[in-house]
């Protein structure tokens, strides 16, 4: 198993005195590491702080792991707190188990949720700002999608969620 980096030895410090988002970033690079016990311990760190997202990268760390019940749990959790793709990881559970009304109850929430768009300034509104504004300095034609429909022109990252 590869060592630590420097980086996430200041994020591991960070998570230590109770950071949750420290916690979730120490989880995401413990799970790339293949450390996949450390990565467990701060994702549920952090989601019984009250991060959405720890309880969200958890469910998804159990449910790799066989512990589909238990993840739905920590989906259900991440959901709860305004998480749209854990509601929708709890609608493809129920539909997979034949309970069609769950999982329209979960979709309805997840399309209720919407995506959370993850911009790389950080900034919601200043990023379609910036989007319109390169677009409008090449030329290009905004679309539909890039307009501020869906997910606002962005395509999802990974799956796990700092």
């Amino acid at each position: 198993m590869p060592e630590k980096t420097e980086c996430e030895e200041w994020y591991e410090r960070a998570a230590q005195q109770g950071h949750r988002r420290a916690q979730v970033r120490v989880g995401m690079l413990a799970a790339a590491r293949g450390d996949v016990e450390n990565a467990a311990h701060w994702y549920r760190e952090a989601a019984e702080a009250g991060s959405r997202n720890g309880a969200f990268n958890l469910g998804l760390l159990l449910a790799r792991e066989g512990s589909e019940r238990e993840a739905a749990l920590w989906w259900t959790r991440a959901a709860g707190a305004g998480h749209g793709r854990a509601a929708l990881r709890l609608a493809l559970l129920a539909a997979r188990r034949g309970e069609l009304t769950e999982g329209q109850r979960w979709c309805a929430r997840a399309v209720e949720l919407g995506p959370r768009p993850r911009w790389p300034n950080g900034r919601h509104g200043c990023a379609r700002h910036s989007i319109r504004s390169s677009r409008r300095d090449t030329g290009q034609k905004l679309t539909t999608r890039d307009s501020g429909a869906g997910a606002h022109g962005v395509t999802p990252g990974p799956e796990l969620t700092a």
